[in-house]
């Protein structure tokens, strides 16, 4: 019942602002309107941990915001599917295994696009005022737990435009380190393959900003993944310098964990599961922190950058790593293709979880340019921020250095 009210409280909050924003984005193409409703869903899901509430929360926020129809989810129960939560009327309560589109969607566990929904096999008549209609598999821990299910009174009004940005937007039901665990077993071959081996370049050249090879350091290297940036940091160091890894995902800690002990670094190498919004390390600890391609995926980097800023000791620097968005307009477009097209397909494919590769190239498009990642820095207490472009701008290296005390007390 609290989770009833909840989504009702947000509904009432938000549903003047709402139609508001949709009046608003009524000249906005249909993925203009999923581009800018990406981080309010993200947003908005990452606040609530119950899974019902969540879903609640994304059917109202897609209802309100996308104009549609008929916008809900059917929770898998044994052998059935249960209707709820839901904004629209009142459809079909329960559904079958493999019956209707929703039954179906299960059985072969896809996303499933019906342009006109009289002609599908087996269709269930929930409402006659139906006319098209899309269902996306709910993944979690690599199980499909629920299935979002939108309608249209308008024949042929969903296409892959929605596939993609639903898919992607589903993906955020479940936690971020969730959707990092799915991909965790394939996450090094996929990036290696995708990147042609880029990756491990764009590592290479930044461990300059990062090793001192002549003295003892203590680096934490944060979103560390399966652990390749901290392994081509221990092996650059000091041999009495220390590498913590600190990464949300266990199941890429895992793996990290067993590529550590084959490269024989274990005794200068530690991961540990935890949040860079709350890290337990005292303050002014490391001497370098690290993130390489993970900043990105940061809910809150105001509060990430302030964390970090705090364990560093005076003088120590921060060196991130992202992918970004190419300013040539020709090379541009073959990323955005590549990004949008070739890495969903190929990554989702070999890792069985397309929805993650949506999510990933999703929040490279997002994530801040480097003037604007440079002031969001510097607003937050780091001095000496510099930005380095590698290939053609499609990777960019951030640095920034915390004060020492005297200067800061100066200002």
């Amino acid at each position: 019942m609290m989770d009833v009210m909840c989504c009702v409280h947000w509904c009432e909050m938000t549903k003047d602002q709402m139609t508001k924003d949709h009046t608003t984005n009524g000249q906005m193409t249909k993925e203009e309107k999923y581009l800018s409703l990406v981080p309010e869903i993200r947003s908005l899901l990452s606040a609530e941990p119950d899974m019902t509430a969540k879903m609640a929360n994304f059917s109202s926020m897609l209802h309100l915001t996308m104009g549609f129809w008929w916008t809900g989810f059917y929770r898998v129960e044994g052998s059935e599917l249960v209707l709820g939560p839901f904004q629209g009327p009142v459809a079909c309560t329960r559904i079958a295994k493999g019956k209707g589109v929703c039954g179906t969607a299960w059985k072969e566990a896809r996303t499933i696009v019906v342009p006109d929904v009289e002609q599908f096999p087996g269709h269930i008549a929930c409402s006659s005022e139906s006319r098209s209609e899309i269902v996306v598999p709910v993944w979690r821990q690599g199980s499909i737990v629920a299935l979002l299910d939108i309608d249209s009174r308008e024949l042929g009004s969903f296409d892959q435009t929605d596939s993609k940005y639903l898919e992607m937007m589903v993906a955020f039901l479940s936690s971020t380190e969730s959707i990092f665990d799915s991909i965790a077993p394939d996450y090094d071959r996929l990036n290696h393959l995708l990147s042609l081996g880029t990756d491990r370049i764009w590592r290479h050249r930044s461990l300059k900003w990062v090793v001192d090879r002549y003295a003892e350091q203590k680096i934490l290297d944060i979103a560390c993944g399966t652990g390749d940036f901290s392994i081509a940091i221990a092996g650059k160091s000091h041999p009495d310098t220390s590498v913590t890894g600190l990464d949300l995902s266990e199941g890429m800690l895992a793996v990290m964990r067993n590529k550590v002990v084959e490269a024989g670094l274990d005794a200068k190498i530690s991961a540990m599961q935890g949040n860079c919004e709350k890290m337990p390390f005292p303050d002014d600890s490391f001497d370098v922190a690290t993130i390489a391609f993970g900043i990105r995926n940061f809910q809150n980097r105001d509060t990430a950058l302030k964390e970090i800023l705090r364990v560093l000791k005076p003088g120590g620097r921060l060196v991130i790593l992202e992918l970004s968005v190419p300013s040539n307009s020709l090379l541009r477009y073959l990323y955005n293709l590549y990004f949008s097209g070739v890495l969903p397909l190929v990554g989702g494919r070999i890792s069985g979880n397309r929805a993650a590769y949506r999510y990933l190239p999703a929040s490279v498009l997002k994530f801040p340019g480097k003037n604007e990642w440079i002031g969001i820095m510097e607003r937050n207490g780091f001095s000496e921020v510099f930005h380095k472009s590698f290939t053609l701008g499609i990777c960019r290296m951030y640095s920034g250095k915390k004060e020492y005390e005297s200067n800061m007390k100066e200002e």
